[in-house]
């Protein structure tokens, strides 16, 4: 009886990472697919749609785990003014297209001096603030749809 009840934890468990992180781990895997199979010489502007639902992805996984209480345990977190989660789960996302673009920067610096053809993923300065306006603007369609969808009537 007691390995149905870690059994059951267990479930309970890869449901919450799912839920967690499958939107997410969705996207990055489409983005890494892409990659390999050459998308990006094929359509080079492959990589707006996949910021865009990186974007969002990120936005999803913020609300998803404030909407679990990770870190807060049992605390209510519904009154949590709204502004204040906007501009958290939007920084969130601006963190990460951050991170993402240092270390497609890093990855094109390591190349440009190992490989005798050298097409670099941030071929401009433009490129990356495109980027990052894709991240942002998918994190805020995705803020203001979950806003929509999940508001309380009054």
């Amino acid at each position: 009886m007691e390995n149905s009840g870690r059994a059951y934890h267990g479930a309970n468990m890869l449901s919450k990472f799912l839920r967690l992180f499958g939107f997410t781990l969705a996207i990055y895997l489409s983005n890494f697919i892409g990659s390999k199979a050459g998308v990006y010489g094929v359509w080079p502007y492959f990589d707006i749609p996949m910021h865009f639902l990186g974007g969002a992805s990120i936005a999803v996984m913020g609300l998803v785990a404030w909407d679990m209480g990770l870190g807060y345990g049992q605390r209510s977190l519904s009154s949590i003014p709204f502004l204040v989660k906007a501009v958290a789960v939007i920084g969130l996302v601006a963190i990460v297209g951050i991170v993402w673009e240092w270390l497609e920067f890093i990855h094109d610096f390591e190349r440009a001096f190992t490989q005798v053809i050298f097409i670099p993923a941030q071929p401009s300065i433009g490129d990356t603030m495109k980027d990052l306006f894709f991240d942002l603007f998918g994190a805020v369609s995705a803020f203001a749809g979950s806003y929509i969808t999940f508001r309380k009537k009054s």
